[in-house]
């Protein structure tokens, strides 16, 4: 297993750069997922990480080849073979030499996990949209490949498709396979990813939204408390009360506002912290908050000289229970 870091590339067709990004890191065992709209360049750098494409400039460890080979890309509209589901499972198998008992063991095991066991003497021509889709990753998947790299998964298939392919990432995780996804699917997203990387136009963009794993510890007749995971010692963030298991807060930038005193506010979160960094961009700034958890805020240029907004400056936090949401 590795980490893959990618290091200032481009990749164009012929005269036409359409992706450039300057440096991204991607930890093993992690589940990344490339959020952005058609033609923002998410297929791409999912080609270029499962080793199809080769860079027109820059760099991905630990290269192309090595990518090619530890790597299985499932694409949108994936291709099946014509045959039964067991057979489109053990083609691959049966080419890298493995024997008829381990086979069959990978087999029902993969089948199993993607609801698909019953299946398994049925032509892929009668499968559904779903069906297909969750036969293709359980093919990617008995290869048992360090990378399993997804475009566009949960495109036009059913919830039951959707509840299965998201508990096969998420065991895939927990297994410590990289997981590499491009969706346009929010709630999928927000759910799976250890990381949220957003795309436009070829280029990686700011998201303006926190986003912060943990889980829900308490509940009360009004309030979920949320506890970011590995910071048990900041306060649970404040959510409207509901039920369900949750593992994603988000937190819109927008939505948080900075103030320079322990003000009485409507807002039922408040936190202290220190002041990390201040970009500005446009006629906004975006202002990064270390309150033992890092949040970050847009504010205008009027309030960053009303509150003395630098670096190293201690400020208050405050943001409303309305404003998180639960994934």
């Amino acid at each position: 297993m590795f980490d893959i870091i990618i290091k200032k590339i481009g990749f164009s067709y012929g005269k036409d750069e359409v992706l450039s990004i300057n440096n991204l890191s991607i930890n093993k065992g992690s589940t990344t997922v490339f959020l952005g709209s058609n033609g923002s360049g998410k297929t791409t750098i999912l080609k270029l990480i499962s080793g199809i494409y080769s860079p027109s400039k820059g760099s991905i460890s630990p290269g192309t080849e090595t990518l090619k080979n530890k790597s299985v890309l499932v694409h949108q509209n994936p291709y099946l073979f014509s045959g039964s589901v067991k057979y489109n499972i053990e083609f691959g198998l049966k080419i890298r030499n493995i024997s008829k008992n381990i086979r069959k063991s990978i087999i029902q095991k993969v089948l199993l996990e993607a609801r698909l066991l019953n299946l398994i003497t049925r032509k892929t021509s009668s499968l559904s949209g779903g069906e297909k889709h969750r036969l293709a990753i359980a093919r990617a998947l008995s290869l048992n490949p360090d990378i399993l790299v997804l475009d566009e998964p949960f495109a036009n298939i059913d919830p039951e498709s959707r509840d299965t392919i998201e508990k096969l990432i998420l065991k895939r995780e927990k297994n410590g396979i990289t997981t590499i996804i491009s969706t346009h699917n929010l709630t999928s997203a927000y759910r799976l990813a250890s990381s949220i990387i957003y795309m436009d136009k070829g280029k990686i963009i700011e998201p303006e939204t926190n986003f912060i794993k943990g889980s829900v510890i308490k509940r009360d007749d009004y309030f979920c408390f949320f506890q970011a995971d590995n910071y048990k010692k900041v306060s649970p963030i404040l959510i409207p009360a509901t039920d369900g298991d949750y593992s994603t807060a988000v937190i819109p930038y927008k939505d948080i506002f900075l103030s320079g005193t322990n003000i009485k506010t409507s807002a039922q979160n408040q936190y202290i912290g220190i002041i990390r960094s201040l970009v500005k961009k446009g006629n906004q700034f975006f202002v990064t908050i270390d309150c033992g958890i890092s949040l970050k805020a847009i504010v205008t240029d009027l309030s960053v000289r009303e509150f003395k907004i630098k670096e190293g400056k201690s400020i208050f936090v405050n943001f409303k229970a309305s404003a998180v949401k639960l994934y």
